[in-house]
């Protein structure tokens, strides 16, 4: 990621106090983000770099001595044997694996340490906790049916050798609390009455039940709000905007096109964006998990400011795309971030391939380029008006992103004609 200056002088000032032993993960995680420093989400998900970031996670985990979450990844890895990702081009666990990387580098970084996560667990539970906070929910498994294969997988190593009682002892007890986190994470389940599937929701449907609840763990509140960034910022998929405005091989029309459906319309994109904002957006809930766990204020703050800037720009272009939406993204003006002005601490050290603000903007500039190809350039000028501006300011991009899109003169009008027709 493009790293701001201040707040790496900063880190390296701040990790010369670290214990010892956060000194020598801090190594190991340096050499694991230098093995998957891939510079787009393209690249991330090519089949080598797939098998790369595999391996160079399984090295990550012995270095780190997480013999819990190696476990629990090789339960995720066949729990999503079948499974296929809405953009299809990407791997099933790269959901889950992508969240458990914000952790990392906030490890990384300072604003967690071995220290402050000591009484919730420490890093690993909240690693095992992101890979399987699916499980419950997505794919019908009762906290039980979660723990037990990881239990029998832990007791097969230690009858092997290949962990002592001690480490058994602490595996367990990880796995018991990460899965009391997926089961508070989880607003709904799934189970079968007979051959029928059933979704039931927890806590009769009420948001603000299901939110507190996640309060008996500092990890159950950081991992539904790291959900939030990894689903809204993937969510930005070209054919479904495209298909919005009836451009090219995108059109919904059948007749246009009959194999092409979107993976989420538009309508679908405000909604889960709605539901976002409701429970996060306009309620300061971050401020009682900041009175509750005032020595991890930083990280909480950081991340609810880096789900805050998914929010609004999300909500931006939902609006300039809407069906009869009266837009004009030329005359748009710079989004208001200055109060997500910590959104980058807990992403400092993550590769811009793997980071939540390139993997949103290059999904909007693969839109951008499309629209492009049929003279449209609704997109290119909100990335420029509104987004490529205070995503800068804040750190979260480079300043070389300013005119990549489109050059705009000093006027409100963009050098190049909106077509009318298009550009409602």
């Amino acid at each position: 990621m493009f790293k701001n200056s201040c707040l790496t002088r900063a880190f390296n000032w701040f990790t010369k106090k670290l214990p010892h032993q956060d000194k020598k993960d801090h190594e190991a995680i340096d050499r694991f983000f230098a093995e998957i420093d891939f510079q787009t989400r393209a690249e991330t998900v090519k089949p080598e770099n797939v098998e790369k970031t595999k391996q160079a996670f399984y090295e990550l985990m012995d270095e780190m001595g997480w013999d819990a979450l190696k476990v629990t990844f090789d339960e995720l890895l066949e729990e999503l044997e079948s499974v296929t990702r809405k953009k299809t081009d990407t791997p099933a666990w790269y959901h889950q694996f992508r969240q458990c990387l914000y952790d990392i580098s906030t490890y990384r970084s300072g604003l967690y340490s071995s220290k402050n996560l000591e009484k919730h667990g420490g890093l690993e539970v909240s690693l095992i906790a992101k890979l399987r906070h699916d499980s419950y929910e997505d794919y019908g498994k009762t906290p039980h049916a979660i723990y037990a294969p990881m239990e029998k997988r832990l007791h097969e190593k230690n009858e092997k050798g290949d962990l002592n009682d001690h480490q058994l002892l602490n595996a367990r007890k990880q796995i018991a609390a990460a899965v009391d986190i997926v089961d508070l994470m989880s607003r709904k389940w799934k189970y079968f009455d007979g051959e029928k599937e059933v979704t039931r929701e927890k806590h009769d449907g009420d948001p603000n039940q299901f939110l507190r609840g996640q309060y008996a763990y500092f990890f159950a509140v950081m991992g539904k709000m790291g959900d939030g960034v990894e689903n809204i910022s993937t969510r930005m998929i070209s054919g479904d905007y495209l298909a919005s405005q009836n451009i090219g091989p995108y059109s919904q029309k059948p007749e246009d096109n009959p194999t092409y459906k979107p993976v989420f319309t538009v309508d679908q994109n405000m909604g889960y964006v709605r539901k976002a904002r409701g429970l996060y957006g306009r309620f300061a809930a971050y401020k009682e998990a900041a009175n509750k766990w005032p020595e991890l204020s930083r990280p909480i703050h950081s991340l609810d400011a880096a789900l805050g800037v998914c929010i609004v720009i999300n909500e931006v272009v939902n609006d300039h795309y809407a069906p009869n939406s009266k837009h004009n993204s030329a005359n748009a003006f710079p989004l208001r971030m200055d109060q997500y002005k910590d959104a980058a601490l807990m992403f400092e050290h993550i590769p811009d391939g793997w980071n939540p603000f390139n993997i949103m903007t290059e999904e909007l500039e693969e839109i951008a380029t499309i629209e492009k190809e049929y003279g449209v350039y609704k997109m290119a000028a909100l990335l420029e008006r509104s987004i490529y501006p205070p995503m800068i300011e804040l750190g979260l991009l480079p300043e070389t992103k300013t005119g990549s899109m489109v050059e705009f003169s000093n006027g409100i009008s963009p050098d190049v004609i909106l077509p009318t027709e298009l550009e409602t």
